[in-house]
C-alpha cells in the first residue's frame, strides 16, 4: 500500500558494497605487483588506515605502525565473509602474496541477530579461503577471532563462532586462528578499560587506545 507507482513487491535491487571504497582498493592493488601480507576485513581494518575523524582526533595509526612492512590493507566497512566472496577475485587475482590476515565475522553476526546461523558463516569462511588459495595454494592465512564490542548480547555467539574457526584451523596446515579475547576480556569478564577502547557513542569501532591494544596481535603475526 506504500509502494510508489511503477514499483512491485517482486522487484530486486543489487546492494553495492561500499563501491567508492572498492574502486579505491582496485586502483590501489593495480599499482602493486607483489606484497608479503594482505589484510582482508571490515571497518576495523578500513578505519585503521582511513581514520575516523571526530573532535579533530585521528584514530587509525596503520601507516605509522607498519611503514617498514610489505603489507596492503583491503579493509571494507560493513563487509562480511559472504560479501567478500564476491570481491576477492578482483582484488587479489593480480597480486603475489605470502600471508593473509582476515578480520571478518563481526558484521556476519551482529547484522543478523541472535538467531544467526553460525554454520552458514563458517561455510562462507571456507569458500573465501578456497578462493584465496586459488592464487597461492601455500599462503599462510591467519583468522583474527571475532572481537567483543559494547553490544554485549552478541558475546556468546562471537565466542561460539571463534571456537568453530579454531577447530577448523586445527585441521589445516597453513590456516591459523588468532584469539583476540585476551585483548578485551579477563577470563569471561570485560576488562576495566574495555569501554575506553571504543569510539564514544559508537561502541562498535576502536579508537586510538583500542587500536594500540588490538594491533599488537597483527604485529605479533608479522614479526614471526
Amino acid at each position: 500500500s506504500i509502494l510508489l507507482p511503477g514499483y512491485t513487491l517482486d522487484m530486486e535491487v543489487e546492494q553495492v558494497l561500499h563501491q567508492s571504497r572498492f574502486e579505491y582498493l582496485l586502483d590501489k592493488v593495480n599499482k602493486i605487483k607483489e606484497v608479503d601480507t594482505i589484510l582482508i576485513g571490515d571497518s576495523w581494518f578500513e578505519l585503521y588506515e582511513m581514520p575516523y575523524w571526530k573532535n579533530k582526533v585521528i584514530y587509525g595509526t596503520f601507516k605509522e605502525d607498519f611503514e617498514n612492512k610489505s603489507i596492503i590493507n583491503l579493509g571494507i566497512g560493513g563487509a562480511t565473509f559472504l560479501k567478500w566472496n564476491y570481491k576477492i577475485d578482483k582484488l587479489i587475482s593480480n597480486l603475489k602474496f605470502k600471508n593473509v590476515i582476515i578480520n571478518l565475522g563481526f558484521n556476519d553476526i551482529q547484522s543478523v541477530g541472535l538467531n544467526v546461523d553460525l554454520n552458514k558463516i563458517l561455510l562462507n569462511l571456507k569458500l573465501l579461503e578456497s578462493k584465496i588459495r586459488k592464487y597461492n595454494e601455500n599462503c599462510i592465512i591467519y583468522y583474527l577471532g571475532v572481537s567483543p564490542s559494547c553490544n554485549y548480547q552478541f558475546l556468546d555467539k562471537k565466542m561460539e563462532f571463534n571456537n568453530m574457526i579454531e577447530e577448523y584451523c586445527s585441521f589445516k596446515e597453513n590456516s591459523h586462528f588468532i584469539d583476540t579475547k585476551n585483548v578485551f576480556l579477563n577470563g569471561n569478564e570485560y576488562k576495566d578499560d574495555f569501554k575506553e577502547m571504543f569510539i564514544d557513542n559508537d561502541g562498535n569501532h576502536l579508537n586510538t587506545y583500542g587500536y594500540q591494544k588490538w594491533s599488537v596481535l597483527i604485529k605479533n603475526i608479522l614479526n614471526k
